[in-house]
C-alpha cells in the first residue's frame, strides 16, 4: 500500500513540476526551464520493444524526421493526441517515423488502447521507465522533434494540436 502511494506521489509531482514549467515557459519566453534532453543535441540512443517484441533501436531510424513521444494510458492529454498522430503518420510515412514510448504499463494494457483508437503508427514499451527516466520526462505528453541526422530540435511539453504539430513538422521539413 506504502509503494503505491509512493509511487502515486510521484507521479503527481512529475505531472505538477511539468505543468508548472509550461505555465512558466508560456507565460514568459525569458524564463529557461530545463526539464529534459536540450535541443540542437543528438538524441540520447535507446532500444525498446514494439507491440510485436521486436525491438526498436532509436539510432537505426537516422536519414527520418521521428516524433518521440512519451505517453500513458491514462493520460488524458495523451489520448487525445494520438488520432492526430495517427493522421499524419498516416499522410507522411514512410519518412516520417512516429514512435510513441508507454511508461510504465503492459503490453496487454498498452495493446488494447492501440485497438481502440487503431494506431498502426510505432508504440514502444518502457515497462520499467529506464528510456522515460534517461529522457528527463517530467510530465505527460512529452514529445521531441528528431531531425534526420538524430539531432533533438524541439522538446513539447503538453498536449499538441494540429497546428502546433504541422509547425514542428514544418521546421523539420515534413509538412510542407
Amino acid at each position: 500500500m506504502v509503494g503505491i502511494g509512493l509511487g502515486l506521489l510521484a507521479l503527481a509531482a512529475r505531472m505538477w513540476i511539468g505543468n508548472l514549467a509550461s505555465s512558466l515557459a508560456a507565460t514568459n519566453p525569458a524564463i529557461q526551464v530545463s526539464l529534459g534532453p536540450e535541443t540542437n543535441r543528438p538524441a540520447a540512443d535507446f532500444t525498446l520493444t514494439n507491440l510485436k517484441g521486436e525491438s526498436v533501436r532509436l539510432s537505426s531510424l537516422q536519414g527520418h524526421p521521428v516524433l518521440l513521444n512519451f505517453w500513458a494510458t491514462w493520460c488524458g492529454p495523451c489520448q487525445l493526441e494520438m488520432p492526430l498522430f495517427e493522421r499524419y503518420f498516416e499522410k507522411y510515412a514512410p519518412d516520417l517515423v512516429v514512435l510513441a514510448v508507454n511508461a510504465g504499463e503492459t503490453s496487454d494494457e498498452v495493446q488494447q488502447f492501440v485497438d481502440e483508437l487503431g494506431l498502426k503508427f510505432t508504440v514502444l514499451l518502457d515497462q520499467d521507465e529506464e528510456v522515460t527516466d534517461q529522457y528527463l520526462i517530467q510530465a505527460f505528453p512529452t514529445s521531441f522533434f528528431i531531425d534526420r541526422q538524430g539531432v533533438i530540435r524541439y522538446r513539447h511539453i503538453g498536449s499538441l494540436d494540429e497546428e502546433q504539430l504541422a509547425a514542428y513538422l514544418k521546421e523539420l521539413g515534413v509538412e510542407k
